[in-house]
């Protein structure tokens, strides 16, 4: 991939993006704080020995210019593209490398800045960057060392051993290994960088399309399996009062319908949240809601040998989407008889003014620590299909719909000892408790099945 092709946001099937990778935009910033930290100072004393030493040139005001003017153009395009930012932070350590090559001499310093600027054409603009700058330093330098052989070019050049041709010759070979070699592991490790970043990108781009597609699929058939569905509770309904109600066939027929309607209704929930379900907010009675729910799983109930006790202390009065925690209630109940072992549920509903809490407990198998977690994923199943009916996507729709509400879903458990399954809600706005009588107060919330 390209130097300007990669990004980190989602791929777009043709598009090629300019923005440069995350370790660019690093060593950018970088470069702005080191500006100020290390290369100003150095810049500002090299002024200060140079009207001590009796070496100020004109070389030396244009290396301070430069590094000054870097600076500046660094803090002052802070908000523009990185590309922008490189170019310029690349060319100010070519023209200070230079300018200090031509004030000072072929000193260790002045090699350090050549093979800093080669770096970093070749970090920013990858192989053009590299062939160019590394060929023009060797140009530049090889200027120097023919015009050198005349006499010294700049007042630094007192300081040390005047250089003889064979000394620019090594010098010269020393400055071309060291800063091809360089630039071409820079160059290396990019290339290898750049091409995991684009397998990640392709990666992550097919996913997406596959989650797509699947969501897709899921939506619409739901949306055709609603109309049959629909038809079939019908002719269910109107067989059960053609018999008795308590026919077992009807029953059995009943609870079947029952189950393909929760199936059908949890994919169209996901596929609803997936393309961004707003939510609907209205003054809800979680205790009233909470005892309607309980009541739709009589049946349930009744078969499994579970009795749920429901506690409200207190009347808890909020502005919430009474839809979807209709849909998390029916989850955490529907959840506690399933796994609930025939053994009593408890669900206890309180609140204040931030808040209100709904805990729903159960003394059935409870849950490992590792699925502890692993539960509110998406199609995740803690227990075998064989065993328990679902698609391991009522929990991951529940915490859903309860961060929706800017809440949380958690869960307390230990194998043996049942589980807890807390759903906290922050009030809406600055609505507060209704001061009423509560809805139900540790009575039974259906009757007692014999």
């Amino acid at each position: 991939m390209g130097r300007d092709h990669a990004h980190h946001g989602p791929a777009t099937p043709g598009a090629r993006p300019d923005r440069l990778a995350e370790p660019e935009q690093v060593a950018v910033r970088l470069s702005r704080w080191l500006a100020l930290i290390t290369t100003v100072p150095a810049g500002a004393l090299a002024l200060v020995q140079g009207m001590r030493d009796g070496t100020m040139s004109g070389w030396l005001v244009g290396l301070a210019s430069a590094v000054l003017l870097a600076t500046v153009l660094l803090l002052a395009l802070w908000r523009a593209s990185t590309r922008l930012q490189a170019a310029v932070l690349a060319m100010a350590l070519t023209a200070t490398a230079w300018l200090a090559l031509v004030h000072y001499g072929p000193i260790l310093g002045v090699g350090t800045l050549i093979a800093a600027s080669c770096v970093c054409w070749t970090f920013f603009f990858g192989a053009a960057g590299m062939i160019g700058g590394v060929g023009a330093t060797l140009i530049v330098l090889a200027l120097v060392a023919w015009r050198s052989l005349d006499g010294p070019l700049g007042p630094g050049w007192h300081f040390i051993t005047p250089p003889t041709v064979l000394v620019w010759l090594r010098t010269w070979l020393t400055v071309a290994g060291s800063t091809i070699f360089l630039s071409g592991v820079i160059h290396a490790v990019q290339g290898r960088y750049r091409k995991l970043l684009e397998a990640e990108i392709e990666a992550r781009h097919a996913a997406e399309e596959a989650t797509r597609a699947r969501d897709e699929f899921l939506s619409l058939a739901s949306h055709e399996l609603r109309t049959p569905l629909t038809s079939l509770k019908l002719q269910v309904q109107a067989l059960g009062a053609e018999h008795r109600a308590e026919d077992r066939v009807v029953q059995s027929l009943d609870r079947q319908v029952r189950r393909l309607e929760r199936l059908v209704s949890s994919f169209l929930d996901v596929t609803s949240l997936d393309v961004g379900r707003a939510l609907v907010r209205d003054t809800v009675d979680l205790g009233a809601l909470a005892n309607d729910v309980i009541a739709a799983h009589d049946l349930e109930l009744r078969r499994s040998g579970s009795t749920v006790a429901l506690h409200v202390p207190r009347a808890v009065i909020g502005r919430w989407d009474r839809a979807l925690l209709e849909q998390v209630l029916v989850q955490l109940v529907g959840n506690a008889i399933k796994f609930g072992a025939g053994r009593p549920i408890d669900v206890t509903i309180d609140g204040d003014d931030r808040g209100a809490r709904v805990v729903v407990r159960d003394h059935g198998d409870g849950i490992v620590a590792s699925e502890r977690e692993r539960i509110f994923e998406r199609f995740h199943r803690g227990v075998s299909w064989k065993h328990h009916g679902g698609l391991g996507l009522g929990l991951h729709l529940a915490q859903r719909i309860a961060r929706m509400h800017a809440g949380t879903l958690r869960v307390d458990s230990e194998p043996g000892a049942g589980s807890t399954f807390t759903l906290v809600l922050p009030r809406a706005g600055d609505e507060r408790e209704a001061r009423v009588q509560p809805v139900l107060a540790g009575a039974p919330a259906v009757p007692t099945p014999t």
